[in-house]
């Protein structure tokens, strides 16, 4: 007597080409779509008998293509910039409250206010506020600091808040369920020759999707304000 899975047609099937082998392991597991592949993490794919990294290979772009990812995938977002500016400005670009308010928030949006307790066990409480014809909406992150090597590193923990820096569900403004709260950041600061900087973000465990794009995105355009922001100082006092 045939399976449920054997009994499928190969006509509901959206899966890619893949191996005998694996075609047979996911028919074993009942998986014959790729909504079914993405309600299992890459691990739990990877462990059936007859499926192996080519198959994961394959897997990852045909679920991208239909706006699916394996469940719980999840990916550290690094992005690294080199400013022509001596270390202990890009150090206090991100320490000091008035050069914080300079550069925080992706292209448009403005930071009206930035109070910052720098010290390990401190917390910033940061306001981003969106452009008119984005609705003009204020939105609250707090920075929780876990570790600080001076000139050198900075870690903390990033969660969406409200405007008293208490924790709020993601949903309520706007974020997706599954936005990250007490997220891991660091960042790392380098001397690279004379008056140049090297700086590292790093933003643990993103749920692959849009709003990890989204992120970098925001990032790498707040890391060009810094950039425009450093360009203007070192203007200021060329002869």
């Amino acid at each position: 007597m045939p399976t449920s899975s054997q009994a499928m047609s190969s006509e509901a099937s959206d899966l890619p080409k893949l191996s005998r082998p694996a075609q047979r392991a996911l028919a074993a597991a009942g998986i014959a779509r790729l909504e079914q592949v993405a309600a299992h993490s890459e691990k739990e794919i990877q462990q059936l008998h007859g499926v192996g990294p080519n198959t994961i290979a394959t897997l990852h772009p045909a679920l991208a293509a239909k706006g699916l990812t394996f469940a719980n995938a999840r990916h550290d977002l690094v992005i690294s910039r080199v400013f022509d500016a001596p270390l202990a400005l890009v150090w206090r670009a991100w320490t000091d409250p008035d050069h914080v308010m300079q550069w925080w928030g992706p292209d448009h949006f403005t930071c009206p206010s930035a109070e910052i307790d720098f010290r390990e066990g401190g917390a910033a409480l940061l306001c981003m506020r969106a452009p008119k014809e984005f609705g003009g909406q204020d939105f609250y992150s707090t920075w929780t600091y876990t570790k600080i090597v001076p000139m050198t590193r900075i870690e903390y923990n990033h969660s969406l808040a409200d405007k008293d820096g208490k924790p709020v569900d993601p949903v309520q403004v706007g974020m997706p369920a599954d936005f990250p709260q007490n997220q891991r950041h660091v960042v790392i600061f380098k001397a690279s020759g004379a008056n140049r900087t090297e700086l590292t973000v790093t933003e643990y465990g993103w749920p692959v999707g849009h709003m990890m794009e989204l992120s970098q995105m925001g990032m790498e355009q707040c890391l060009a304000k810094m950039a425009a922001i450093f360009a203007r100082a070192q203007a200021e006092f060329t002869p």
